[in-house]
């Protein structure tokens, strides 16, 4: 009698659970022998990750710590973890990368923080400008973080990095510009400028710390801009071609790291 056939899905899942150890982001100190999931993160293991008693899985907390851990007990109500050995996480890029995004459309903004986090970020200011036609309700704010924040833990989990990225509340683009350290260099993409990444970094061929900032569809203001200027940011530009601004966001962390950062060709 031939087996149950499985599904696209159940063979995808089972493909990457015989290849690659899951990794899951728990908010706690991992220094005891074991640890309890909730409701959420047993649901998560169960029906999502497929995970069993007895499978191997890492556990990171954002704070630097990695665990290899095993599956002890696993229920609806919760499930226990128990904690076996030491793990080397992957070290963060040398280039502390602050985006400063213009906040952009729900679907929009959600990738840019997926992909941010993978391509190593550190921190992720979303940015209300002149021409934002995104704004967000005081009383939204704390669930909004909240949901960035779970896109960031998952795109770790998935990638094997063990620190996402900071996501701070909102804020207005001019106090941004008196929030950033005297030490740091800082970029704002401006189509038509004269310096592109390349160039710039030549005259800069050593930057650890990067804030680069990132405008709207409709792109900054006249004020803003002249602001920026005042701030000491240096004007960049990304290339001929218009692009939407989850692409320039992307394509310019994406430089910034190949440039002074940890990814290669």
């Amino acid at each position: 009698m031939p087996g149950k056939r499985l599904s696209r899905n159940s063979m995808a899942t089972r493909k990457i659970k015989n290849n690659r150890i899951a990794r899951l982001f728990v908010k706690t100190a991992l220094t005891g022998e074991s640890i309890t999931l909730n409701t959420n993160q047993t649901h998560y293991l169960r029906q999502v990750l497929r995970l069993r008693s007895g499978d191997p899985l890492l556990l990171f907390n954002g704070m630097g710590d990695e665990r290899h851990a095993r599956v002890e007990t696993l229920a609806r109500s919760g499930c226990k973890i128990r904690i076996t050995d030491i793990s080397q996480p992957l070290p963060e890029s040398p280039l502390r990368l602050s985006l400063l995004q213009s906040i952009a459309k729900a679907d929009a903004m959600d990738l840019i923080i997926q992909k941010s986090a993978e391509l190593g970020v550190s921190s992720v200011f979303p940015i209300l400008s002149s021409f934002s036609v995104v704004k967000i309700d005081e009383g939204r704010v704390a669930r909004k973080i909240a949901h960035w924040e779970k896109i960031a833990q998952s795109a770790c989990e998935q990638s094997g990095r063990h620190c996402p990225p900071i996501i701070h509340a909102p804020i207005n683009f001019r106090d941004i510009l008196g929030n950033i350290p005297s030490t740091a260099t800082c970029i704002v993409l401006r189509p038509g400028s004269s310096k592109t990444l390349q160039s710039f970094s030549q005259n800069f061929p050593h930057i650890s710390d990067l804030y680069m900032l990132i405008g709207p569809e409709g792109g900054f203001s006249p004020s803003e801009l002249e602001d920026a200027k005042k701030a000491d940011f240096h004007f960049i530009d990304l290339g001929t071609r218009i692009l939407r601004t989850e692409t320039a966001a992307l394509a310019a962390c994406t430089l910034a790291q190949y440039l002074w950062g940890d990814l290669s060709v």
